[in-house]
């Protein structure tokens, strides 16, 4: 049951990163980057 909580939790935690990470990914896109 535990294993099932943390499971879901992890899963949650890497969708919200990837989420964050995409949209930050698109934010430079509309101005220009500097590197």
């Amino acid at each position: 049951m535990q294993f099932c909580k943390i499971n879901f939790f992890v899963f949650l935690v890497t969708w919200i990163t990837v989420f964050s990470f995409a949209k930050a990914s698109q934010v430079p896109h509309s101005r220009p980057r500097n590197h």
